[in-house]
């Protein structure tokens, strides 16, 4: 919380004090049939004062939000939330009181609240329409996008009863029957599922900028990824699923399919060592050496696997993957791709004396393999 809505809310609540303070002295004071006018000349210059802060906070955070700086909505949630839990001891003292001091407060929070509505509005239409596909990162790590969507979500999961005011607000608003408080998370609930459709919807249009296909798989997982498990771990993923029940398991999917669009980036690696159409036999001379065309098809198939395999390590190792289990997770399932594959090549021909100079060819053991990986997604490496 700012400062200036820090010192709102210290004032409104003083304010209140301040109003029940005074009707209380004056009741033994002033004459009874003087009480009102009397009041309204007492309290008027600091209601007015209360009543432009709290607009002064509302231009601001709208001036912000023309930015497309949305976290400014945050300083109006409390200041709105403050209101309306005063809003019943401010309508009992101001009773009797000019229509002009009695709707400060009221209009002040009608404001507040048509700014809140417009800026949720708008936010959903920069996460739908995000036109900004020059900033994608080069790396395929998570997209600022997906972060401050994120962050800005979960601060809504404080100011329940605020935003669902809000949102009641808009064209569209359906509020459910029932139970009022289940009626606000699920309307709540609906704004943020609608947002993060918007989201992904965006995030698989930009995927398509990248020129390489895997990388693009790995900006989708790595932003699909962080979103659920953001989503957890706040446990704002409870709270969506008020509104759409299978999100997490929807997320969960994404992430697979992803996770299988990358490992097709092996299959060059492992077509130089796959040998499931070869027969056992090698082809022989009459003295018992590899014919010619064995030891040449041998030896491209072990010199394809290193250009292969060395190729993809230059490209991928400028991959990022910041979480650092799903890191491990994706080398791991490159190791179980790769190793016992090329482990059982290797069983095969590397004592077939297909070659004079073995070294050439068999540049790693399969432990060696295994290093390399370790060292993808890892642009020091």
């Amino acid at each position: 919380m700012d400062i200036e809505t820090e010192q709102f809310i210290v004032g409104l609540l003083a304010l209140l004090k301040l109003i029940q303070s005074e009707a209380s002295l004056m009741s033994s004071i002033i004459p009874y049939e003087h009480h009102r006018k009397t009041f309204d000349k007492i309290i008027d210059r600091s209601m007015d004062m209360v009543a432009q802060d709290g607009q002064n906070i509302n231009a601001n955070a709208k001036r912000a939000i023309g930015k497309h700086e949305f976290s400014a909505l945050l300083s109006i949630f409390p200041v709105l939330k403050h209101l309306n839990a005063c809003k019943a001891e401010f309508d009992e003292q101001l009773t009797g009181t000019a229509p002009s001091t009695r709707h400060k407060l009221p209009d002040l929070m009608r404001t507040l609240q048509q700014t809140g509505s417009n800026a949720l509005d708008e936010f959903f239409e920069i996460v739908k329409n995000d036109p900004d596909k020059s900033n994608m990162p080069k790396d395929g790590t998570v997209h600022e996008l997906t972060s401050n969507a994120v962050i800005f979500l979960e601060n809504l999961q404080e100011f329940i009863d605020t935003t669902s005011s809000m949102l009641s607000t808009q064209k569209d608003a359906i509020l459910s029957r029932g139970n009022e408080d289940t009626a606000k998370k699920k309307l709540v609930a609906a704004y943020i599922a609608k947002v993060l459709g918007a989201l992904g919807l965006n995030l698989d249009q930009k995927a398509k900028t990248y020129n390489d296909q895997y990388l693009g798989a790995i900006f989708l997982l790595n932003n699909y990824h962080y979103l659920l498990k953001s989503l957890q771990r706040s446990g704002l993923i409870q709270l969506v699923m008020c509104s759409n029940p299978d999100v997490e398991s929807h997320y969960e999917q994404i992430i697979k399919d992803q996770k299988v669009e990358y490992t097709k980036s092996w299959s060059r690696v492992i077509t130089q060592i796959h040998e499931a159409n070869r027969p056992y036999v090698l082809e022989r001379d009459a003295g018992g050496k590899l014919k010619d065309r064995e030891r040449q098809h041998i030896k491209d198939k072990f010199k394809g696997f290193n250009t292969e395999l060395e190729d993809l390590f230059k490209v991928q190792k400028c991959y990022a993957v910041p979480d650092e289990q799903l890191r491990a997770m994706l080398r791991e399932e490159n190791k179980v791709t790769v190793i016992n594959a090329y482990r059982t090549f290797m069983e095969r021909y590397s004592g077939t004396n297909f070659t004079k100079n073995p070294e050439k060819y068999i540049k790693y053991q399969p432990e060696q393999v295994g290093g390399m990986i370790d060292r993808f997604f890892d642009v020091t490496a």
